[in-house]
């Protein structure tokens, strides 16, 4: 590192400044901003997944899951008063905004159905950018593109489905 332009001293161009926190812009701001929301996190009682180190997990009366991706943070929680309860706490630690609902993310569309209690997360852009790539936007689509034999298994623990199905 060097003195800044103007602020050098003569005869003691060595000298540097040392930085008592990151700035944004360093090679270490990521992992000082990542170790700091961890910190946050784990004293309001969520557990790191292991399978996952961005997905954050706490069961105290309801679910609660959150989604870390850089400085994007997703919530998802049975319980509305949890949500904003948590998303409270956060807003009071750290510089936030809630956007709402989740729309987009990480090149996923995501739409609730907040009535019936559906989610529909999907690719459209990236499928439809692919089936043109190789000349096949007019092939014959199917219903259900997954095996019909296949069974799913129901997870009895809130973490372990969690951790599992979030992969």
């Amino acid at each position: 590192m060097r003195q800044p332009e103007g602020f050098t001293v003569e005869s003691c161009e060595e000298i540097v400044c040392k930085l008592k926190r990151s700035l944004y812009g360093l090679k270490q701001s990521p992992r000082c901003w990542n170790f700091t929301l961890d910190s946050h996190l784990k004293e309001l009682g969520f557990t790191q997944c292991s399978s996952d180190p961005c997905i954050y997990v706490a069961m105290n009366e309801k679910l609660i899951v959150i989604g870390v991706y850089v400085d994007d943070i997703v919530i998802g929680c049975e319980s509305r008063n949890r949500l904003e309860n948590v998303k409270g706490k956060l807003c009071s630690h750290f510089n936030m905004k809630d956007l709402g609902k989740l729309h987009h993310f990480l090149g996923l569309r995501i739409v609730q159905r907040d009535g019936i209690g559906e989610i529909w997360i999907g690719q459209p852009v990236y499928t439809n950018r692919m089936l043109t790539k190789y000349g096949m936007e007019n092939a014959k689509s199917v219903g259900t593109p997954v095996d019909v034999s296949f069974k799913l298994v129901y997870a009895n623990d809130y973490l372990t489905l969690a951790c599992i199905s979030l992969l």
